[in-house]
């Protein structure tokens, strides 16, 4: 039974941290895909917290059943021997812009710590995680185990302690910042989202053990991922006229509340760039690696040294081209994944029914 609950635990954990990343725990992403949308934003939110849902239990559940070892397998299986080719090849590339982006924000956020130059924020985080991605899964998962249950608690903790010490600063609400549809938005945030999520969840066969820990480990990711939007939309809404503008707009909104509130929270963003950078640098090293041949450890300090240039283009201004891009690209993964799966059930249920078995 302890064993069950935590391979839970660690599923579900390794889901939100490769989703609640930098972008995810500034407030970047919330403003760009929620909360531009004024009211509409609150629907948008709970629509992405059911889809992420779906593609977590839609996912764990294929690898279960197909007893899939790795993410090469799990991206054939959703779209074919040669389209999964295709797949795999996007995803190398998203994931290593996910690992600029996680290099831009912690930048950014060092940047508005201590004052320092931006590339000091960049090497610290480049060598934490270089480190940990030579211990293979093992470390992503380390790391997810201990800091998701902190990220989580504190982002509800700090949007929380916002709302009460703050007072609201609704800015001019129709400012022409809400164009185009809150639904698509919506979809487009966990459509790229799942690019990184089916990657990971491709290499977590090991701790699924039965189709309920499958179950059960999606719908506890998403359900935590829509607890965390939901209150953190609401923050960001009703104070969009401090932080609009702002690359980090959940840290503005903390240092307003205070300076413990401020240092804490700036430690959950830390987290989250970590988490994440982990996820996305675990990935697109293991896609090199099939590639390439050479030693892993090689690969993630060339990925490192890569990456860091890249960075310098700016955090916000990265997040608001580049995953929009992928969330077009990210849904037709989202709907090849979902098709296979009921496609699988399908036949499943077809296949009971004839034979007998239960």
């Amino acid at each position: 039974m302890k064993t069950h609950l935590r391979n839970i635990l660690k599923i579900a954990g390794v889901y939100v941290a490769s989703t609640i990343g930098a972008a995810f725990a500034s407030g970047q992403e919330l403003v760009k895909f929620f909360t531009r949308f004024d009211l509409k934003g609150y629907p948008g939110v709970v629509a992405a917290g059911i889809l992420f849902s779906i593609a977590a239990v839609a996912s764990l559940d294929i690898v279960y059943l197909y007893k899939v070892n790795s993410s090469r397998e799990l991206l054939n299986i959703i779209g074919g021997r040669y389209f999964g080719r295709i797949l795999e090849a996007i995803s190398l590339i998203y994931t290593l812009c996910v690992y600029i982006v996680m290099i831009a924000g912690a930048a950014a956020l060092c940047r508005r710590l201590t004052g320092l130059p931006s590339y000091a924020g960049m090497i610290m985080i480049t060598v934490l995680c270089t480190v940990l991605l030579c211990f293979d899964i093992k470390g992503v998962l380390a790391a997810s185990e201990v800091l998701t249950p902190v990220m989580i608690t504190g982002m509800l903790y700090i949007g929380i302690r916002i709302l009460i010490r703050t007072q609201p600063v609704f800015a001019t609400l129709a400012d022409g910042r809400h164009k185009g549809s809150w639904l698509v938005y919506a979809v487009l945030y966990v459509c790229y989202n799942s690019i990184l999520n089916v990657l990971v969840i491709g290499s977590l066969r090991p701790w699924i053990t039965t189709r309920k820990t499958a179950y059960i480990s999606g719908i506890a990711g998403g359900t935590a991922l829509l607890a965390v939007m939901f209150v953190l939309n609401h923050v960001l809404f009703i104070n969009y006229g401090i932080i609009r503008g702002s690359e980090l707009p959940m840290v503005e909104l903390s240092a307003d509340a205070g300076m413990i509130s401020f240092i804490f929270y700036s430690l959950i963003l830390a987290f989250a760039l970590f988490t994440t950078a982990l996820s996305s640098g675990y990935c697109c090293a293991e896609s090199l690696e099939r590639i390439t041949k050479r030693p892993r450890w090689v690969l993630n300090v060339c990925i490192g040294l890569v990456v860091m240039p890249l960075a310098k283009q700016g955090f916000s201004v990265m997040v608001g081209k580049i995953y929009p891009l992928f969330g077009w690209i990210g849904s037709i993964l989202f709907i090849l994944l979902v098709f296979q799966w009921i496609k699988t059930l399908f036949y499943r249920a077809v296949k009971r029914k004839l034979t007998g078995e239960k």
